[in-house]
């Protein structure tokens, strides 16, 4: 159900959102989930050493607003368990990279069994 971590609104926001101590973030198995976080505002994740992505299937983007993440160092894609996609320069581009070749995947399997035989 959960389709966006931090809900607020900018003006909420005084500054940005900084996680301090947060070295290892897991988000796994949320299939509503498109996004981190939908404000324009700065997130920095100072410390930010991993990152894993697991069956969000919706997941299109990290956040709307600026992105800092200077010490991530790995970061984990999958495509229910098919393997991981690589680092594409930043942490918004290789969610949507990812999202792109899920989507290609679904469509390619979908044409794959929209040419089965009819077997009635």
């Amino acid at each position: 159900m959960i389709e966006e971590i931090i809900a607020c609104e900018a003006e909420e926001i005084q500054g940005g959102i900084v996680f301090p101590k947060l070295k290892y973030l897991q988000l796994s198995c949320l299939p509503c989930l498109a996004i981190f976080s939908l404000a324009h505002h700065l997130l920095e994740f100072p410390v930010l050493l991993m990152l894993m992505v697991t069956k969000c299937p919706q997941m299109r983007n990290f956040c709307q607003g600026d992105l800092s993440t200077p010490r991530l160092e790995q970061m984990h894609l999958t495509r229910d368990e098919e393997g991981e996609l690589k680092w594409e320069g930043d942490l918004n581009t290789t969610i949507k990279h990812m999202f792109d070749e899920m989507n290609v995947q679904n469509s390619e399997v979908t044409e794959v069994t929209d040419q089965l035989p009819n077997l009635e």
